[in-house]
C-alpha cells in the first residue's frame, strides 16, 4: 500500500518460474527484460506447456516413489469376510491420544485377533466380529488392520475369507455333537478327592 503495488503471492512467485527458461548462463539486460515480459503477459500458450509439465513431474515422482517404497506400500481394502489382525494400540480418554505399542510394552502382544471383515463405514472405519459371530463395539480405522494369511496357502496373494451369515449367532453344533475326546482314556482311574484323603492320612 506505501509503494503503490499489489502483494506478490507465493504463487504467482512458483508460477513466474515455469513460465520463463532455466537461467543456466549470464543473460544480458535486453534478454532478462524480454523474459520478465513474457512471464508477465501470461500467454494460453505458455500456461498450457506449464501445465503439461508440472502434470509429468507429478507422475514422475509418483512413480519413483511407489517404486522406492513398493514394499511397505499397503491399500486398505477389505472385503466383507476376509480375516485380518488388529493393530494393538492403547487409546487413552483423557488426554483422546492414542499410544502404540512400542518399546515400552515389549510383553503385550503387538496384534490382535483374528477377526472378520463384517463392514465398511462411511468415514473408512472397519466394523470387525469374533470368529465367533460376536460384532465388536470399537471401530477399527485401516491403517491398524492386516490380513491373515492361511497355512496352506504358499502366496501373499491366498487370503484368508470365511463367509458369513446375515445372522451372527455363535455355532455350537460342533460343541453338543464333537465326539473326538470320547475315546481318549482318563488319567487318573480313581477319584482324586479319596486319593488326596489317603495322603493327608499318611502324612499323619
Amino acid at each position: 500500500m506505501a509503494h503503490g503495488v499489489e502483494p506478490t503471492l507465493p504463487l504467482d512467485i512458483t508460477e513466474s518460474t515455469f513460465l520463463g527458461p532455466s537461467f543456466r548462463r549470464q543473460t544480458t539486460l535486453n534478454e532478462l527484460i524480454g523474459i520478465r515480459a513474457r512471464q508477465l503477459q501470461k500467454r494460453p500458450d505458455d500456461l498450457a506447456k506449464m501445465h503439461e509439465q508440472v502434470l509429468k513431474r507429478r507422475h514422475m515422482s509418483a512413480l519413483q516413489y511407489s517404486r522406492r517404497f513398493h514394499s511397505s506400500l499397503r491399500t486398505f481394502d477389505f472385503t466383507r469376510g476376509m480375516v485380518v489382525l488388529a493393530r494393538n494400540i492403547i487409546i487413552d480418554y483423557l488426554s483422546i491420544t492414542i499410544i502404540d505399542k512400542g518399546i515400552g510394552n515389549k510383553t503385550e502382544p503387538r496384534y490382535i485377533g483374528p477377526y472378520l471383515v463384517i463392514r465398511k463405514t462411511v468415514g473408512g472405519a472397519y466394523v470387525l466380529a469374533e470368529l465367533t459371530g460376536a460384532i465388536l463395539s470399537t471401530r477399527f480405522s485401516a491403517n491398524r488392520l492386516v490380513p491373515l494369511y492361511s497355512r496352506r496357502s504358499k502366496s501373499p496373494d491366498d487370503i484368508l475369507i470365511i463367509p458369513i451369515t446375515q445372522t451372527f449367532e455363535p455355532n455350537t453344533e460342533f460343541i453338543e455333537h464333537d465326539t473326538a475326546f470320547q475315546d481318549l482314556e482318563p488319567l487318573f482311574d480313581g477319584d482324586l478327592t479319596e486319593d488326596s484323603s489317603d495322603l493327608s492320612e499318611e502324612g499323619m
